[in-house]
């Protein structure tokens, strides 16, 4: 026993001690952990408590993320890319692997958002919330289950809002939830709103929220029972309504072109109920009553619909061109010099994007 706490201490004393990942500074681990990739982060997470302590010390960067739900169980596909290297990586708890999509249920999925926006300064570019129009409840599940989650955090005194650039929701619109989520929204950040597909929820809530008006772009394809008023800040928008009235577009127009408007910027409504041809007549002659805006007429060769020209009063270097059609009217901001290669390629891209625009 002597002899061999002999050669222990022989062997403590005989040479330095050997340092190891835990030895070192923490501001050095954050130094390491901020030049591996969204895979290598989330194992080092694993190792220990430490670990995990240091991943969760910096903000996250995300381009994408996507939750979609499935029919037979309710599993949440969550896809990550990372920001800076624009390469799809994956965030699961097998982080060995290298497949883009990962299935994970309810709480996993709940669990991992709110690990995502932990950080005051983390930022995500994109939220695509994708249901499945046989299995709705599945989505409605996780908005309910992350706003118990986010209301428990603000608990907590933690009210910071989350930055993200653009959400997408994807599918019936059936869960009053998504406008709580919206809520959660930093609007200095929020800048794009899609919802592509059929709205059975009260939209009126939205309209007077900070995140509304914080908006530049929209998308919506189903019809709204908004007033245009509430659409008139957009510099990017398409929308359908359940009736175009004239009166109703001459404010919204007016409106739009008042505004500093950059080029490209467009607006596209579209009417449930198919409007007359000669419902573009009160409109050129309003507009021809003032003098400050100019009109030039011509016929589009693609669509065979007239379309007019209507010059900014801010900007004399810049048109509106509006063409109308039979159920929508289309307009966008060109220079003068570039009007018609650039209508015409938007028309084609916005006529193979909605069937209610032919």
């Amino acid at each position: 026993m002597h002899r061999l706490l002999g050669l222990t201490q022989r062997s403590e004393t005989s040479g330095p001690s050997q340092k190891t990942w835990e030895d070192l500074p923490f501001e050095f681990k954050v130094m390491v952990k901020d030049q591996l990739d969204v895979n290598s982060r989330t194992a080092l997470r694993c190792c220990s408590k430490s670990d995990r302590d240091v991943v969760d010390s910096g903000p996250v960067a995300l381009v994408r993320l996507e939750i979609r739900s499935e029919l037979k169980q309710f599993l949440k596909h969550t896809q990550f890319e990372c920001a800076t290297t624009k390469k799809r990586e994956t965030a699961a708890r097998r982080y060995a692997t290298s497949i883009a999509w990962v299935k994970m249920g309810t709480d996993d999925t709940v669990d991992k958002i709110m690990r995502i926006f932990k950080n005051r300064h983390s930022v995500v570019d994109e939220i695509v919330l994708n249901s499945n129009r046989r299995y709705l409840k599945g989505i409605e599940k996780l908005m309910t289950k992350l706003m118990k989650a986010i209301e428990m955090r603000r608990a907590l005194n933690y009210k910071c809002l989350w930055k993200v650039k653009q959400l997408k929701w994807i599918g019936p619109l059936q869960c009053p939830l998504f406008f709580q989520f919206l809520g959660q929204l930093d609007p200095k950040y929020l800048n794009t709103l899609f919802i592509i597909g059929d709205i059975s929820v009260d939209f009126e809530v939205v309209k007077n929220t900070a995140q509304w008006k914080a908006l530049k772009e929209c998308r919506i394809t189903s019809p709204l029972k908004l007033h245009l008023d509430n659409f008139h800040h957009f510099a990017k928008m398409e929308i359908q309504v359940h009736r175009l009235e004239v009166q109703m577009f001459l404010e919204f127009i007016q409106k739009f072109m008042d505004k500093p408007l950059l080029t490209l910027s467009y607006f596209m409504i579209g009417s449930f109920t198919s409007m007359a041809f000669e419902w573009r007549l009160p409109i050129l002659e309003h507009f021809f009553k003032n003098a400050f805006i100019e009109l030039k007429g011509d016929v589009h060769h693609i669509t065979q619909r007239p379309v007019q020209r209507f010059q900014l009063p801010r900007d004399p270097e810049k048109v509106l061109v509006v063409n109308f059609t039979e159920n929508s009217i289309i307009g966008m901001v060109a220079g003068k010099n570039s009007v018609s290669d650039a209508f015409i390629i938007f028309l084609m891209r916005m006529n193979t994007r909605f069937t209610w625009m032919q």
